[in-house]
């Protein structure tokens, strides 16, 4: 499987680095959260949320999948190869990005509304604002976030 079939969904959220500039920028924002320091805000819409419930789902999902007995996986198989598309999160899969430190922060975000892990470009968080990457899960060194198009990810993919 090669990358270019990988296809990252596109998000509307921007965070953005706590300084004099950025404040009047999201001053005026309705739908914002900040990191539990205050360094970092996340600007967010409709289209966030939805995306974030769908990610939260997509978790339940793969639990609820690795729970399954044989006779559902043979149903499974009996379906696709009836051509039935029986759930949304069939073709989706979880996708690794290397974490640079250099370059790279992963945030978390909590508030009424939304709970969420990003990685965020540290350059374009302090200007313009850094487009937000929801993800599944990271450590240290990996990012997992959702790609859509792919049913499974080779682990030569995940480690870049």
């Amino acid at each position: 499987m090669e990358k270019k079939e990988f296809i990252l969904p596109k998000y509307d959220g921007k965070i953005y680095f706590m300084n004099k500039e950025n404040e009047e920028k999201i001053k005026s924002e309705k739908r914002k959260v900040y990191t539990e320091d205050k360094q970092f805000a996340l600007v967010y819409t409709e289209k966030d949320i939805k995306s974030i419930i769908e990610i939260h789902e997509f978790i339940e999902y793969q639990n609820y999948e690795g729970k399954r007995s044989y006779e559902d996986e043979i149903y499974d198989w009996f379906i696709l190869e009836l051509g039935i598309d029986k759930h949304r999160f069939y073709n989706w899969g979880i996708f690794g990005k290397n974490i640079d430190k250099n370059v790279n922060l992963v945030l978390h975000f909590t508030n009424d509304e939304i709970m969420c892990t990003c990685l965020i470009n540290k350059q374009d968080s302090l200007k313009e604002g850094s487009d937000a990457i929801y993800g599944v899960g990271s450590n240290d060194t990996l990012f997992l976030t959702l790609s859509i198009g792919t049913k499974k990810i080779m682990e030569e993919d995940i480690n870049g």
